[in-house]
């Protein structure tokens, strides 16, 4: 029988790379965790990384220790870290066309421009 995929082998990261450096503390903290616990039947493995109501949000196959704690501390150093370039100055959480969106002020203007122009066509 075939291995069911997770979905981050099936669509990778679900957020824009300015949230790259987020993520990876999360695997180095997985990474970690597995070298100091892991054995072959519980490995701990990120097993989804999405962009969800504006906020990064992280799922894992199990959550030990402090785990709850890294990745809280993470979603809300992601309200105030631009998704795009991962600027945090003057970044904000806030919805735009009906898409909740963290953006520094360059990023949420490129956006608006986007969006400005999908309305015209």
């Amino acid at each position: 029988m075939e291995k069911v995929k997770e979905p981050i082998e099936l669509f990778g990261y679900e957020c824009d790379h300015g949230w790259y450096p987020l993520i990876k503390e999360a695997e180095d903290w997985v990474n970690n965790w597995n070298e100091k616990n892991c054995n072959e039947d519980k490995e701990l493995k990120i097993v989804q990384v999405k962009e969800k109501f504006g906020v990064l949000t992280i799922y894992c196959n199990f959550y030990p220790d402090n785990l709850h704690e890294k990745l809280f501390d993470l979603e809300q150093r992601s309200t105030k870290t631009c998704e795009r370039c991962g600027k945090t100055e003057g970044t904000n959480c806030k919805a735009s066309h009906g898409w909740i969106y963290t953006l520094c002020p360059e990023c949420r203007k490129k956006e608006e421009e986007r969006w400005n122009n999908l309305l015209k066509k």
